[in-house]
């Protein structure tokens, strides 16, 4: 079938490498069936399976290349882009060939900064768009980002473009490429990490395919660089990360903004005040007034909470950001993988003041490399007053590059970690705000999984690895996520009772209360009485109805943490369902005796001694309950307990009220009443006398 399609396409390369194939497998088969022993069969068939693939892939990029709408498509067909091999050898003739001093002096001489980043741009798409890589563009790669004359920033933008051709076809050389970069000891860090993040990226995404055993062996002999498991746990985290960035964006959005624009005209008011008493505003933070008034607006706790977030590595800047990705920077492909460069044509755009901005802007901490151009090309679009003013203000600081980066220092020692955290935001925002991003498979669409990845298995499966990336996800929450990892964990090592405990716990929020029970108990197994695991287990119980199991529990608790409001509540409810209205009437009193403040106990106590007939107990409580926070039902029941005492129009009356305070009126009065019935008949109503009773409240009503 491949032949025939290659011949169909005139694709004569492609019908060579058929055959060549063919025959292989022919040979294969012939020895195979004369029973000849052949050590090394299943490497041949492997690799036979794997130029199949390969095969396949160029036939299906060969089609598509010719009328694929998809931007990957687009640039094959349009851009009459080199082999991979040739664009580097163009680019670094260009490099070599240019006079460094020319361009630091801004002469004409060498090649333009215009031109070199335009050859920067080839390079890029020839290396995301070759398919497949030849053995010499594996080597001219290699060769590249191994030389120390090469920019960094051209070496860091070629790692990607390799990674994000592996996202449309995969090759093994690219994934040679990628390792090479990574094992490379003398290369630099950041090199190294964006090289092993494009690597563990590229198998991700192809995870479901068989891949060949030469990619193995590759990470078999990466697993003798000491850094290997820490460097993966570290790519690992920083790419799960990115499931907690929507969530982030939202509490921006819908709760500190708000909340700030809220505040805004009390912090005027305040700013003014001060001013015209002569405080100095650099002493206001020291101001006690100033902070109680923080704390009581509640917006003290939420900055600090996302100074946490921010310290952790959660992204907080991608909801302000992602508004500035429309610039005509942003509709090339390769500047979106482009390290910020203080002499980018794009930063140049600041004049005068580029060295000093761009300066300052390079060594931030906290912005990937897409923000920091978003940055200088919001700062270029200004009216000029304002970009003058905002420039002065920046300068006023006297903040210099050496005291920015020995902060950035401070704030966390874990260089490794801080790149790969930046670049994982640089992708994040490619796939997530580029505007074809419709055509590329979008690695971030889900949670990122790596133990999928079959050669990684290994590394991903020990059990330090699982624990750390289970803990992230259930401490943001992500309890699904969470119960995947702790489910291979419990696969892999003798559980304790803490990892059921929380197994149990993501099983009750996904709503699994079965499942919740099994791993609960499970844990008490291990433990014997413990407060927490009675606690969930008593409510996973009445959950699903067990109320009686569900006491147990709620006794055993009492017997190790005894008065406990929330636990009386809780048994007098149990105790309610089960019909045991005299026990349930005492553990209300002893919730209310626990905290005479609550409301809580006060309906149930009343409903509890209504269903005892002890009208005059449950009157005495309603009336209370009406004199305090009256709720519709409260209505209802009061008019109950007058109709078992057969206090027919004070019962109307009181049905009444709840018909004209409830949503649904008249609606309501019928349901409620319905669902009753069986309550009020066993206290005594005459089952005749409710529809009498409905009709009275109809006429009355009227």
């Amino acid at each position: 079938m491949l032949k025939s399609i290659s011949e169909r396409n005139m694709l004569w390369e492609v019908t060579d490498h058929v055959t060549r194939v063919e025959e292989s497998y022919r040979y294969m088969l012939r020895y195979a069936m004369d029973n000849v022993a052949d050590p090394h069969r299943d490497i041949i068939y492997n690799n036979i399976k794997e130029d199949l693939r390969v095969i396949y892939d160029r036939l299906a990029r060969q089609v598509n290349s010719r009328n694929g709408s998809s931007l990957y498509y687009t640039t094959v067909r349009t851009a009459s882009l080199p082999a991979v091999a040739v664009a580097v050898d163009r680019y670094r003739a260009l490099q070599q060939s240019n006079d460094a001093f020319s361009i630091a002096a801004g002469t004409a001489q060498g090649a333009s900064r215009t031109e070199i980043e335009a050859a920067e741009n080839t390079l890029f798409e020839s290396a995301w768009t070759g398919f497949p890589y030849s053995a010499d563009d594996e080597k001219s790669l290699t060769s590249l980002i191994g030389d120390a004359s090469v920019p960094a920033h051209v070496k860091l933008m070629t790692l990607s473009a390799i990674m994000l051709g592996g996202f449309e076809f995969f090759d093994r050389r690219r994934v040679n490429v990628l390792a090479g970069a990574y094992a490379a000891e003398d290369a630099d860090e950041q090199i190294r990490m964006t090289a092993l993040t494009a690597l563990l990226l590229t198998l991700y995404v192809n995870r479901d395919r068989e891949l060949p055993s030469e990619v193995s062996a590759r990470i078999d002999a990466l697993r003798d660089i000491p850094a290997w498991l820490s460097d993966i746990k570290t790519v690992y985290l920083e790419l799960i990360r990115t499931l907690d960035t929507d969530r982030i964006t939202s509490k921006l959005r819908d709760e500190i903004v708000p909340q700030m624009i809220k505040m805004k005209p009390e912090i005027e008011k305040r700013i003014k005040t001060d001013f015209e008493q002569g405080v100095d505003p650099a002493e206001l933070e020291e101001n006690p007034e100033w902070q109680d008034f923080l704390d009581s607006s509640g917006i003290a706790d939420k900055m600090k909470e996302l100074s946490k977030i921010q310290e952790e590595g959660g992204d907080i800047l991608m909801g302000t950001f992602s508004q500035l990705k429309s610039y005509p920077f942003f509709y090339s492909i390769a500047n979106w993988f482009r390290p910020f460069q203080v002499d980018n044509s794009a930063v140049a755009q600041l004049g005068d003041d580029t060295n000093v901005l761009s300066e300052l802007i390079a060594q931030s901490f906290f912005m990937c490399d897409s923000d920091k151009y978003s940055f200088v090309l919001a700062l270029a679009s200004m009216p000029e007053a304002q970009r003058n003013m905002m420039i002065s203000q920046i300068k006023a600081q006297n903040i210099n590059a050496a005291e920015l980066q020995n902060a950035s220092l401070n704030l966390s020692t874990d260089k490794r970690r801080n790149i790969v955290n930046k670049y994982v935001q640089n992708l994040y925002r490619f796939f997530r705000l580029f505007r074809r991003r419709e055509d590329f498979a979008n690695p971030f669409a889900s949670e990122i999984n790596l133990t999928e990845v079959k050669p990684l298995q290994k590394d991903f499966l020990e059990d330090t690895t699982l624990q750390l990336v289970g803990e992230f996800y259930f401490k943001h929450h992500y309890y699904k996520e969470a119960l995947k990892v702790f489910r291979l964990r419990e696969a892999h090592i003798f559980p304790d009772a803490t990892l059921y405990q929380k197994m149990g716990y993501c099983c009750q929020q996904l709503g699994d209360i079965t499942g919740a029970i099994n791993y609960y108990e499970q844990s008490e197994l291990l433990t014997g009485n413990n407060a927490w695991t009675a606690r969930r287990l008593a409510s996973a119980y009445k959950q699903i109805g067990e109320y009686a199991k569900a006491l147990d529990y709620y006794e055993r608790l009492d017997a190790m943490q005894p008065d406990k409001f929330s636990t009386a509540m809780s048994m007098g409810q149990c105790l309610l369902a089960l019909g045991q209205y005299e026990k349930a009437s005492k553990a209300f009193y002893k919730a209310q005796y626990l905290d005479e403040n609550s409301e809580k106990p006060l309906r149930l106590l009343a409903w509890s001694l209504f269903m005892q007939r002890d009208l005059d107990g449950a009157r005495k409580i309603y009336d209370k309950i009406l004199d305090t926070a009256v709720r519709p039902l409260d209505y209802l029941n009061r008019g109950h307990v007058d109709l078992v005492a057969s206090n027919y129009h004070s019962a109307i009356s009181f049905y009444l009220k709840f018909v004209k305070a409830s949503p649904d009126g008249w609606n309501d009065f019928i349901k409620e009443m319905a669902s009753d019935r069986d309550a009020l008949t066993r206290l005594g109503v005459d089952a005749g006398m409710l529809p009498l009773v409905i009709d009275a409240v109809k006429y009355a009503e009227n």
